[in-house]
This record gives C-alpha cells, sequence and structure tokens, in this order.
C-alpha cells in the first residue's frame, strides 16, 4: 500500500537523481569549455594516464565498491573484485597508451563497464535478475 509519505519519498528520490543528473552533465560542459577556451593554461602531456586512473577510481573506488559493499565479507567478492581490476587493467593500460579520450566517451565507456561489472558480480554472488 502506498502512503503519501512514500509517494513524497519516491518524488524527492527521483528530483535528486535529477539534480544529480543535470548538475554531472553540466560540470563535463564546464570543464570542456574551460579546456577549449584556455589550452594553453593546461598541461596535456599527462591526461591519458589522468584519465585512466579517474576510470579506474570511479569504477572499482566507487559505484563497484558501492553495489558488492553487502558481499565484503566474501572471499568470493574479493577474489572477483581483484580479478576484475586486474583485467580492467589489462585492457585499458595498452589502451591509454595511444592517447587520451574525448570525456563523453570516457564516460560512456566507464558506465557501461561499470553496469557489465556489476551483472558479472551479482551472478557470481548468486542473485537473480
Amino acid at each position: 500500500m502506498s502512503t503519501r509519505a512514500s509517494r513524497a519519498a519516491n518524488a524527492n528520490s527521483t528530483m535528486r537523481w535529477f539534480w544529480y543528473a543535470l548538475i554531472g552533465i553540466g560540470l563535463v560542459f564546464v570543464i570542456l569549455a574551460l579546456g577549449d577556451s584556455f589550452p594553453a593554461m593546461f598541461d596535456h602531456r599527462h591526461d591519458k594516464w589522468v584519465q585512466l586512473g579517474t576510470l579506474t577510481v570511479v569504477v572499482f573506488g566507487g559505484y563497484l565498491y558501492k553495489l558488492g559493499w553487502r558481499y565484503r565479507r566474501r572471499a568470493t567478492f574479493w577474489g572477483l573484485y581483484l580479478i576484475l581490476f586486474l583485467a580492467h587493467c589489462a585492457l585499458f593500460v595498452p589502451v591509454f597508451l595511444h592517447g587520451s579520450w574525448h570525456i563523453p566517451l570516457l564516460a560512456v565507456v566507464g558506465s557501461c563497464e561499470i553496469m557489465a561489472l556489476a551483472a558479472l558480480i551479482a551472478l557470481a554472488m548468486g542473485e537473480k535478475f
């Protein structure tokens, strides 16, 4: 049964996620605009490694860790987490050796990787879809 309080909480939750997405998109556009407006102000020698580090921290330090928090006491989770981390590094280090990516492409690839790895963890932990 739905109460007025639960409907209000769901509406607030929906609006909160809307604002999170809007702020994130806005930040990406501000960073891109600053990079295009002041190109001489930024040193781009290490961009590819900063992008790889950011992608790795977001995927493994943020979302996957948060999604797998309920499995933190299982050795299976940590073994799979380590294997996925090593596979991520083995795949993306050679890719980023060739240069940096555009921010929107990096965001799309990171989002797809998070969804795929979260599904693998859920399947390995016995979750049903």
